[in-house]
C-alpha cells in the first residue's frame, strides 16, 4: 500500500468582540517545509486578506507531486559530522521542490484574488540550522538550504493562516513558521504542539518512514528541543517529556492536560522561526502559531 500524508492546513479565527479596539497588522506568513520521507495526497485550507475580508480556499496536492527524500549513502570516510551535513542537504533539497509544489498549488487557488492584489505566493530559500540524528546522537549542522513558501496578504490577528498536522506518514523534522510584519513589530505569537485528534491517543513505533530512530521536536530558532521515542509512548507521553526539557534548556513551556497541549509561555517574537517536527510513523500532532492582537494607538 502506497505511503499516503493528509496536510491539514487552517486558519483560527476568534468570534469575540474586544471591550477596546485593535489594529489589523498584515503581513506575509514564511513557512519552511521539512524535507518529506514520504510522499501523498496534501489537502489543506489558506486563508488571507482581500479588501479587509478574509477569503478561505482549499488547496490539494496530488499523490506524488511531492516528493520524498532519497537518504544519502554513507562513506567509509565520513565522520558523523559529515553525514549529518549530507542528511541536512538531501532534506533540504527535498524541502525547496515541496516549497515550490506548495507555492504553485497555492497560486492556482487565489489566481483571481493574486491577480486583484498584484501578488503571488512564492518559494524562496532559507540558510537554516538544523539537527540531524546520526546513530541516535543529535549533530547539529550549522547551515543547510532549505525551502520557504512566502504567503502574503495575511493579518496575524486573524490567527496563522497555516497549522499543520504532523502525520504519522511523513515523517517530517525541522518544520518552520514565522510572521513577516509589513511595518511595526507585533506583540508575537502564541505557539503549541497538541495532540492531533482530541480523545484519540496515538502511540510511537519507534520509527520513521526510513526505518531509522524517530523523534518529535519543538523549540524557537536553534533552541529546540528533541526526544528520541522508542516504542509505546503515547503522544501525552511524549509532550510532557519534552516540557521537561524546554524548561531544562531555558525556553519555559506548559504542558495542559485538559487538552493535550503543550504551549510556549512567552510568544515568539516576529521574524523568530517556531520550530517543530514528528519524524514517527505512529505519533500524530498538531503544530500551531496564533497572532496576538495589537491594540490600537
Amino acid at each position: 500500500m502506497p505511503l499516503r500524508l493528509v496536510l491539514a492546513v487552517s486558519v483560527l479565527f476568534f468570534s469575540w468582540v474586544p471591550s477596546v479596539a485593535f489594529a489589523v497588522e498584515m503581513g506575509s506568513w514564511g513557512f519552511v517545509p521539512g524535507g518529506p520521507r514520504g510522499t501523498g495526497v496534501a489537502k489543506f485550507d489558506v486563508t488571507i486578506v482581500v479588501n479587509g475580508q478574509k477569503v478561505t480556499r482549499p488547496v490539494t496536492i496530488p499523490n506524488g507531486a511531492i516528493k520524498a527524500w532519497t537518504r544519502p549513502g554513507r562513506l567509509p570516510t565520513d565522520s558523523d559530522e559529515d553525514y549529518a551535513q549530507k542528511l541536512a542537504d538531501a532534506l533540504g533539497t527535498a524541502s525547496q521542490a515541496k516549497a515550490m509544489v506548495i507555492a504553485a498549488a497555492i497560486n492556482t487557488a487565489f489566481k483571481a484574488e493574486f491577480q486583484q492584489l498584484g501578488v503571488q505566493a512564492t518559494s524562496a530559500i532559507k540558510q537554516i540550522e538544523t539537527v540531524q540524528n546520526v546513530g541516535q546522537i543529535f549533530i547539529k549542522v550549522p547551515s543547510a538550504t532549505f525551502g520557504e513558501v512566502i504567503i502574503p496578504s495575511v493579518s496575524k490577528e486573524q490567527g496563522n493562516p497555516i497549522k499543520v498536522l504532523e502525520n504519522k506518514i511523513l515523517g517530517e523534522s525541522g518544520n518552520g513558521g514565522r510572521f513577516l510584519p509589513m511595518g511595526k513589530p507585533s506583540p508575537g505569537a502564541k505557539s503549541s504542539l497538541e495532540r492531533a485528534t482530541p480523545g484519540i491517543a496515538t502511540v510511537s513505533t519507534g520509527v520513521d518512514p526510513d526505518g531509522q530512530p524517530s523523534y518529535v521536536e519543538i523549540g524557537v530558532d536553534g533552541l529546540v528541543a528533541r526526544l528520541i521515542v522508542g516504542i509505546g509512548l503515547t503522544d501525552e507521553d511524549v509532550l510532557e517529556a519534552l516540557e521537561v526539557q524546554l524548561d531544562q534548556i531555558g525556553l519555559p513551556a506548559t504542558f495542559d492536560e485538559a487538552t493535550e497541549t503543550l504551549f510556549l509561555d512567552s510568544p515568539v517574537q516576529d521574524d523568530h522561526t517556531f520550530v517543530w517536527g514528528n519524524t514517527d510513523t505512529g505519533l500524530e500532532f498538531l503544530a500551531s502559531m496564533e497572532g496576538l492582537a495589537v491594540p490600537s494607538p
